[in-house]
Formats: structure tokens, C-alpha cells, sequence
């Protein structure tokens, strides 16, 4: 089971708490850039991103549990500030 949401604080309590991964879908943008800041550092490894509806169901078929659940982990063993 995972949580497919927008830009929710959702994503965070979901993936957070269960140390399983979101999914975030944003129908009509084509992507997103990261750079370096921190928060969407944070989605980023939380959640896996579907930006058209044949995304959301290719992420669905195949979603890798464990490379973000090790990244979640990681998450929570690093310091939150």
C-alpha cells in the first residue's frame, strides 16, 4: 500500500511514520528541479513523482519499495536540523 497525494505534508506523515513510500502526482507539469534545498531533498527521498497519468501507472507496476525505504531510513538516522 502507498499514498499517492499533491504536495501534501501527508507525503511526510504517510512515509515518515510507516517508512514507506508516497507517490506525488502532478498531472500537466513535465518536471522538477531540486538543486539543493533541503525540503524537496526530503520529498525527494520519500516519494517517487508521476507527472502524467501513464506515469502514475508505470510507478504503480513497478515501485521499488526498498531503494526508498533505505532512503526513508537513511532520512531518519540523520540529524533533522
Amino acid at each position: 500500500m502507498y499514498l499517492v497525494s499533491d504536495f501534501s505534508n501527508r507525503i511526510f506523515e504517510y512515509s515518515l511514520s510507516f517508512a514507506k513510500p508516497s507517490i506525488v502526482f502532478l498531472s500537466g507539469i513535465t518536471g522538477i528541479s531540486f538543486n539543493q534545498d533541503k525540503f524537496y531533498k526530503l520529498l525527494q527521498d520519500c516519494a517517487y513523482f508521476a507527472f502524467s497519468l501513464k506515469d502514475l501507472k508505470d510507478i504503480c507496476k513497478t515501485l521499488d519499495f526498498k531503494a526508498k525505504t533505505r532512503e526513508i531510513e537513511s532520512f531518519l538516522q540523520r540529524d533533522f536540523l
